[in-house]
């Protein structure tokens, strides 16, 4: 499993980290902007990640804007599910404004996961997006 984790928050972006490593190739980026041209650039190498865990809340462009430009990309070049990345938008203000974000998600391809819910329905999600956990 390669995964992206995008946050402009240091320590949830390691935590993510720490824990998706264990299953594979995993890198940090800070904002959106840096993270749709790191999926584009693995696209192009022919080495797509898999997943993506992005922060709704950020600086540059908010999780949901990420998520549909990365949907965008894969339009562009016919990636459509089962073959699309696999993308969980978190953030660490469960309030009803980022809840109403969940029910414009597909989820057979996407989740929303509140920050405060962590490791275990992240572990979860990935065991119904059809991840095989073997650790590396």
């Amino acid at each position: 499993m390669k995964s992206l984790i995008v946050d402009d928050d240091f320590t949830c972006s390691y935590i993510y980290q720490t824990q998706l490593s264990k299953y594979g190739k995993c890198d940090v980026f800070p904002n959106g902007m840096d993270a749709i041209e790191a999926y584009k650039t693995s696209l192009n190498k022919e080495n797509p990640y898999n997943l993506m865990v992005i922060d709704i809340m950020m600086p540059d462009m908010n999780g949901y804007d990420v998520l549909k430009k990365i949907r965008e990309v894969e339009a562009e070049r016919h990636i459509y599910f089962p073959f699309c990345a696999k993308i969980i938008l978190t953030t660490g203000l469960d309030d009803d404004e980022n809840r109403k974000i969940k029910q414009l998600l597909d989820a057979d391809n996407e989740a929303y996961i509140p920050k405060s819910s962590y490791p275990e329905t992240l572990i979860d999600k990935l065991n119904e997006f059809g991840f095989v956990l073997d650790l590396v």
